[in-house]
């Protein structure tokens, strides 16, 4: 039997075997919904709400209780960070609470997608379902031990994610020029000519480079950027060594950075150290320049890949127009496969320049 507020085993059991329709709700960290998105912001299966909305809305998302009578806990919860994440998921409660929570991790690493080109890495936020995420800060000294004069200085620096993405007016602009908006239709199943397999792919790979911007370790976020462009451009047994530069030659090859700032090399190079991470754990080899890389090469496919989804509907319409592409310039022919609404992105050391370059 349960004393107090104390569960026994068995009816704690009893109550995690429930089957229901139910409502999930967690705090968010490092997010903020403002007004600008009417205080409310859905990726796929989540709703993002900011706290202050949420008693104005309760009968929409169809909670029995006011606010002003639950108890004390429950309301902690809801006020315990600024936005709130909102799920409806039918099913046994303790099967119910594991999927809830990885596909609000999901859809946070999707909307941290929507900060690629949008800030600059070392600004970048990570949304989070943990509550307050560590800062942690780490401090040595410098002291000279042989010479004339002693020397001491004294450093420190902060580890982690400790800003905010917030979703204002100029978040919201940035977003209809470029990428995000569109892929969330694609990932709502809004768009009936990309196929259901493409649709996963893209998904799987939103929620890698959003993982990826939300790492502060360097070597896990160039991984994960390396994985994304794979799904994204080859298919199964491809010689990837050969097949990465060639397709993003596809996307990219036409402006005069492509030459100009050695993309093919860098590809190569790039996807050399992908190899040595993979196989032989070569940590050292990766620096924030590769990460950086590796963020505009997403950055300008996702764009491209967004804003052509008539011509990108599919895995099998990405290689052919790649192959396409090669054929033309092998046969030293007129190009005429590329469309002229190609987009290129230059982005600098750590920011974007966020003018676009027409093909």
């Amino acid at each position: 039997m349960a004393s107090g507020n104390t569960l026994s085993i068995s009816e704690r059991k009893r109550i995690m075997n429930e089957h229901g329709q139910w409502i999930f709700a967690t705090p968010v960290s490092n997010v903020l919904i403002t007004n600008s998105v009417n205080g409310e912001f859905r990726v796929n299966r989540v709703l993002f709400i900011n706290k202050e909305k949420l008693p104005r809305i309760r009968k929409r998302l169809k909670m029995p209780k006011r606010f002003s009578d639950m108890h004390i806990m429950e309301k902690d919860v809801l006020n315990s960070a600024q936005t709130v994440a909102i799920m409806f998921q039918n099913g046994r409660l303790e099967d119910v609470e594991e999927k809830c929570l990885k596909t609000i991790e999901n859809e946070l690493a999707i909307l941290s997608l929507s900060q690629l080109g949008y800030t600059a890495r070392s600004f970048v936020a990570n949304p989070s379902i943990i509550l307050n995420p560590k800062i942690d800060k780490q401090t040595w000294l410098l002291i000279e031990s042989e010479g004339g004069i002693n020397r001491l200085q004294g450093r420190s620096k902060l580890y982690g994610n400790y800003e905010n993405l917030e979703l204002n007016k100029n978040w919201q602009n940035w977003q209809k020029d470029f990428f995000f908006y569109r892929l969330l239709k694609v990932l709502n199943k809004e768009h009936e000519i990309v196929e259901e397999s493409w649709r996963k792919e893209l998904e799987r790979a939103a929620i890698l480079v959003g993982q990826s911007l939300g790492s502060p370790v360097v070597s896990q976020s160039f991984l994960w950027n390396m994985i994304a462009l794979e799904l994204l451009l080859t298919a199964n047994g491809s010689k990837l060594l050969e097949i990465l530069p060639e397709r993003l030659e596809a996307f990219l090859g036409w402006i005069g950075f492509w030459d100009l700032d050695a993309f093919e090399t860098r590809i190569r190079e790039v996807y050399r150290k992908r190899n040595d991470l993979v196989h032989e754990g070569k940590l050292e080899q990766i620096t924030i320049e590769d990460v950086i890389f590796t963020d505009n090469l997403l950055l300008n496919l996702f764009t491209n890949l967004m804003h052509n989804l008539k011509i990108f509907n599919s895995k099998k319409a990405v290689i052919k127009f790649s192959d396409k592409v090669k054929a033309e310039r092998l046969l030293g022919i007129r190009p005429k496969v590329r469309p002229r609404s190609l987009k290129f992105i230059r982005q600098a050391q750590n920011r974007a320049i966020t003018e676009f370059q027409n093909f």
